[in-house]
């Protein structure tokens, strides 16, 4: 039961008082990395969005180039949410996978099979994209799926034309993400995609703990993460001593907001080693919907530079993308 007070203001200049008694509330949960929640979270509304473009671009741009067993590579994705979403008409892959029609992706991978996908009004999960390169490597591909929702485990029980590739063997679980992800010893590759909602502070947290198991284990991760404001992007990256390949659709004002400003992806050092031979790839995406990508180096690398950058944010002003690494700038 819910008590609800509204204030209408009347023809007559005054306001009135209506009280509302809301019985049998329910709140329906899409997923949330820890604990299963109530609040609800649904991707659905943002699936394509620009901050999918950068992560499955940068996902599918690894997948080519990361090495695993001479026949067999294991991917684990921590916060796997459902298979498919239905694209809404109004969602917002209008102003992300959505602008692909409108510019020349030709030698895009990420816009050839997103654009396979929208021809359906559907998009499919961070793992479906990453199979689809891992299958044209590796003889055998091992995926393994873990989300806390009850309705994400239900969407898994008979998924609907994933066109995933023979040579690929999935199995999902209902359980924490990051639990998960500190027990790993044998994967390849770990994605976190945490939510951050309804509790970002608490996703921020965990990430970051989860991160330095993985760092500590030396697992090879990334993780994607939102941008609103500097200070949280810092503050991961210098707790796990990782770097960030991140992108900036809009400026930061003068104080924090709730509007997003751009994206960025946490790598750990095997994956930051491969920059030089996925950068070209990366950078065409940010440069084709018109983004900023921003070097966050390694600690101890170029602080007075990244400082710099992060005012020159906050003033409005736009620099050339170019990712610094190993204390060098990627042409």
């Amino acid at each position: 039961m819910v008590n609800i007070k509204c204030v209408r203001p009347e023809g007559n200049g005054r306001s009135a008082e209506y009280k509302v008694r809301v019985e049998g509330l329910k709140v329906r949960s899409r997923r949330h990395c820890g604990t299963i929640s109530s609040m609800a979270y649904d991707h659905s509304r943002k699936a394509g969005n620009r901050g999918d473009v950068w992560k499955h671009s940068v996902l599918m741009a690894l997948a080519d180039v990361m090495g695993g067993n001479d026949r067999s590579f294991r991917y684990v994705e921590c916060h796997a949410g459902a298979p498919i979403h239905e694209l809404s008409k109004n969602g917002e892959w209008r102003g992300g996978a959505g602008t692909i029609r409108k510019t020349a992706w030709d030698d895009s991978p990420y816009a050839a099979m997103a654009t396979g996908w929208l021809a359906s009004n559907r998009y499919p999960a961070s793992w479906v994209f990453v199979a689809e390169r891992l299958a044209k490597r590796f003889q055998h591909v091992e995926i393994d799926l873990f989300d806390s929702d009850s309705q994400v485990k239900a969407q898994y029980g008979a998924p609907r034309n994933l066109r995933i590739p023979n040579n690929v063997r999935w199995r999902f679980r209902q359980a924490d993400g990051y639990d998960e992800a500190a027990r790993l010893t044998n994967a390849d590759l770990v994605f976190l995609d945490p939510p951050y909602s309804p509790d970002a502070q608490k996703d921020w947290r965990r990430l970051r703990d989860a991160c330095v198991t993985l760092m500590s284990n030396r697992t090879t991760f990334a993780a994607w993460y939102p941008f609103y404001w500097p200070t949280r992007p810092e503050e991961l990256r210098d707790s796990t001593t990782c770097e960030a390949w991140e992108v900036t659709w809009a400026r930061c004002g003068p104080r924090p907001s709730q509007n997003l400003k751009g994206c960025g992806m946490l790598v750990s050092p095997k994956l930051a080693a491969l920059l030089p031979r996925i950068h070209a790839d990366i950078r065409a995406v940010a440069t084709r919907m018109n983004w900023t990508m921003l070097p966050r180096p390694e600690r101890g690398i170029d602080r007075s530079a990244a400082c710099r950058r992060v005012k020159e944010l906050q003033s409005g002003l736009r620099w050339a993308a170019s990712v610094v690494t190993n204390g060098r700038e990627v042409p």
